[in-house]
């Protein structure tokens, strides 16, 4: 997903959901995609998502619109942590 930013006009941020069991390690996701992708395609952040905290239509699809003010929300939030 894409936001903006003030200073380089957008950044890529990513959410996955994890099956259960599984490690969720964003530094390990974020190596794999430096080695596959372009380094402006690859996000500066990943976050972890259960399911059920995921917006979505009545068809079942991602609120796109919704789910990336939350993405921001934890981007700033983490940011301000920090």
């Amino acid at each position: 997903m894409g936001i903006l930013d003030a200073i380089l006009g957008g950044k890529v941020i990513a959410a996955v959901i994890m099956l259960p069991g599984a490690h969720f390690d964003a530094m390990a996701m974020k190596a794999a995609l430096h080695r596959g992708i372009a380094e402006d395609k690859v996000p500066c952040a990943i976050f972890r998502l259960h399911e059920h905290a995921v917006p979505r239509t009545k068809a079942g699809k991602p609120k796109k619109p919704l789910l990336t003010q939350e993405l921001a929300w934890r981007l700033m939030t983490q940011a301000a942590a920090t």
